[in-house]
């Protein structure tokens, strides 16, 4: 039987939790950003869906070059991956949800 007891993050639940903020509040602020532009540039809506992907394409990308032993150094990084997939998730659903509701 293959069994694997380590841990990155070691078993402290409250310290991976708070690993996890930097993932939930970089979505939660690239779909805020995504939103608001959606409203200040009007009928841009492809061109901000095309900027969006191109930061989650590039931050999950480099996301490629992370190791146990240099974590630290990709915060950055897992910062525009999130601000990226806040960005195509949230404001896709909600520009699909406004346009069927012209059906």
């Amino acid at each position: 039987m293959l069994t694997c007891d380590s841990n990155v993050y070691g078993h402290d639940p409250v310290g991976v939790g708070i690993r996890g903020l930097p993932v939930g509040f970089s979505i939660l602020a690239g779909a805020c950003i995504v939103l608001w532009l959606l409203s200040v540039f009007r009928g841009q809506n492809k061109a901000l869906m095309i900027g969006s992907s191109v930061l989650m394409t590039a931050g999950c990308g480099a996301l490629s070059i992370a190791r146990v032993n240099n974590l630290s150094q990709l915060w950055g990084i897992l910062v525009v991956a999130g601000l990226g997939i806040g960005g195509i998730v949230v404001p896709a659903s909600i520009i699909t949800s406004k346009s069927m509701d012209s059906l």
